[in-house]
C-alpha cells in the first residue's frame, strides 16, 4: 500500500470512517506550543522599579503616570520570565542603564537582558557528589598520604642560622634574634661557643648544632 498518503487525504479517510491504518501511522504529530515561562516574582520588579527611579527620578514615574502600576509590573514580570535562574542577564540590563539618558522600555530592557546572554557564559551546574564509596575511599587515600608525611624528617627552616657559614648568615642571625627568641636561643649558644661575638660578627664556622646539644668536644668545623 501506497505509504505517501497527505495529511489531507488522512483527515478525509478519518471524516468518512474508512481510514486505514497507514493512513492514521502517516497522518503527523500536532504541534506543541512551548509552555510559557514562569513569570519573575513582582517583589523583583518591585526592587527594579525602585532601582529605575534612583536612576532617574521624575523620568520614570512619568512613563507610568496614566498606566496602572499593577498591570505594569505584572506585565514586565511575565516578559522577564524567561531569564528566570539567569542574574547576569538581569544584571546586564541593569548595568546598561548607567549610561542611558532616559529610562529603557520593556522591549528596550528586554534587549538590554539579551546582551548579557552574549557578554558572559552561561552557568553550567555542579557537577554531582561522589558516591558514598568513593569518598570513603578518597578520604582513606588522603589518611595514608597524610601517614606517610607524618614519618618523614621535616626540613629545618633554621638549619642556616644554626650552623652560619658566611658574614652575612651571621649578620641575618643577629638582627633576628631581636624579634624571634627561638633565633636568640641559637645565637646565645653560638656566642658561648665561640662561633659568633656578641656584636654579631662571624668568628669560625660551625659544623653541627642542635637545639640540645653543643659540638662534641674536640671537633672544629672547617
Amino acid at each position: 500500500m501506497d505509504t505517501t498518503t497527505t495529511f489531507a487525504d488522512s483527515t478525509s479517510a478519518l471524516r468518512d470512517g474508512i481510514a486505514p491504518i497507514e493512513a492514521i501511522r502517516c497522518a503527523p504529530a500536532p504541534c506543541r506550543a512551548p509552555a510559557p515561562p514562569e513569570p519573575l516574582p513582582i517583589e523583583a520588579i518591585e526592587r527594579l522599579f525602585n532601582r529605575m527611579t534612583c536612576f532617574y527620578g521624575s523620568k520614570f514615574l512619568d512613563l507610568w503616570k496614566n498606566a496602572d502600576m499593577n498591570q505594569v509590573m505584572a506585565e514586565w514580570a511575565k516578559a522577564l520570565g524567561e531569564y528566570r535562574g539567569k542574574p547576569h542577564c538581569l544584571q546586564a540590563g541593569m548595568e546598561r542603564m548607567k549610561s542611558r539618558p532616559f529610562p529603557p522600555t520593556l522591549p528596550e530592557f528586554l534587549a538590554d537582558c539579551r546582551s548579557g546572554e552574549r557578554q558572559f557564559p552561561e552557568f553550567k551546574p555542579l557537577p554531582p557528589p561522589p558516591a558514598p564509596e568513593t569518598r570513603e575511599r578518597n578520604r582513606k587515600m588522603f589518611d595514608e598520604f597524610a601517614a606517610s608525611l607524618s614519618t618523614k624528617t621535616a626540613h629545618d627552616h633554621l638549619a642556616w642560622a644554626k650552623h652560619p657559614k658566611t658574614p652575612f648568615a651571621a649578620r641575618l642571625l643577629f638582627n633576628g634574634a631581636k624579634r624571634s627568641a627561638r633565633m636568640a636561643a641559637i645565637l646565645d649558644e653560638h656566642i658561648r661557643a665561640g662561633v659568633i661575638s656578641e656584636t654579631g660578627i662571624l668568628l669560625r664556622k660551625r659544623a653541627c648544632l642542635d637545639d640540645r646539644q653543643a659540638c662534641p668536644s674536640g671537633r672544629q668545623a672547617p
